[in-house]
C-alpha cells in the first residue's frame, strides 16, 4: 500500500474522531472512563486493570462510532419515519448498551476483589 493511502486512511479516521466526539453519548462516555479512572487510582488497582478498561472503552467507543454511522444513513435513506429504521437504530443502541453492561462489570469486579 501506497504511503500517501494510509496517511489519507489516518485522516479519514481523525475525521470520523472529530464527528464522533461531536456528538453527547460519546464524550459522556469518555467522561465515564476518567472517572473509572481515578476510582481505579483511588482503590489502587493494578496497571492490567487500567488496560481491561482501557480495550473495553476503546471497544465501546468503536461501536458507538458504528452506532452513529447506522444512525446517519438511516436518517438520510428513511427520513419518515419507519419500523425497519427504527430498529436499526434500536440494534446499534443496544450494542453500545452491551458494552456499558461489560464496563459496569469489570467496574464492579475490580472495586470488589
Amino acid at each position: 500500500m501506497k504511503l500517501q493511502k494510509i496517511w489519507h486512511a489516518f485522516l479519514y479516521s481523525l475525521h470520523g474522531g472529530r464527528l464522533l466526539f461531536s456528538q453527547r453519548p460519546a464524550l459522556q462516555e469518555l467522561a465515564a472512563a476518567g472517572l473509572i479512572a481515578l476510582l481505579f487510582w483511588w482503590i489502587g488497582a493494578r496497571p492490567s486493570d487500567y488496560l481491561i478498561m482501557a480495550a473495553i472503552v476503546l471497544l465501546m467507543l468503536s461501536l458507538e462510532a458504528i452506532n452513529t454511522a447506522i444512525e446517519e444513513v438511516v436518517d438520510r435513506v428513511s427520513p419518515e419515519i419507519s419500523e425497519m429504521a427504527r430498529n436499526a437504530k434500536d440494534l446499534g443502541s443496544f450494542a453500545v448498551f452491551c458494552i456499558q453492561i461489560i464496563l459496569t462489570g469489570w467496574v464492579i469486579w475490580v472495586v470488589l476483589r
